[in-house]
């Protein structure tokens, strides 16, 4: 089954199942609050408009599983100095991003906004279908814990020879 299909990557075209949002989600709990269905972690969050998501909303919680005011930062997110972002190649980046190329590698667009006047500034990550996908750095990118091979080093984490 598919869990994702970009087609023309508008709204309406588009559609993401519930399966795919699931492993964003570190309490095992998929919410529903704001018109968006969100998967959340520490550090970071997933937020879906409804309209594109497939599978059985009987088992998405109404509710915001982080302060709603980080989810409207993240959604009323102009991102104005946005840049292109292709996940496509994820090695190197974090496990969250690694499961978001998994969903539609292309067509992002990345920009750094502060979730509040005293917090520090976090990634947001806008695809055209209307997905949001908000982190920490920390999360984004792997911090590579080294394994020291015979021939080459690899990363624990992401695989990456470094």
């Amino acid at each position: 089954m598919d869990k994702f299909r970009p087609r023309n990557a508008t709204q309406g075209d588009a559609f993401l199942h519930l399966s795919a949002m699931a492993p964003f989600s570190g309490d095992g709990n998929l919410y529903r609050a704001f018109g968006h269905v969100i998967a959340a972690s520490h550090g970071a969050v997933l937020l879906a408009p409804v309209q594109i998501v497939k599978g059985d909303l009987t088992a998405v919680l109404d509710g915001c599983p982080v302060p709603w005011e980080e989810v409207d930062a993240v959604l009323s997110a102009e991102l104005d100095d946005a840049m292109p972002f292709s996940l496509d190649g994820a090695a190197g980046y974090g496990e969250a991003l690694r499961r978001l190329a998994a969903i539609t590698p292309d067509k992002w667009v990345a920009g750094q906004i502060a979730l509040s006047p005293i917090g520090g500034a976090v990634w947001v990550l806008r695809h055209p279908c209307g997905l949001r996908f908000a982190a920490t750095s920390d999360v984004l990118f792997c911090d590579h814990e080294i394994d020291r091979g015979m021939f080459f080093d690899t990363c624990l984490k992401c695989g990456v020879e470094v």
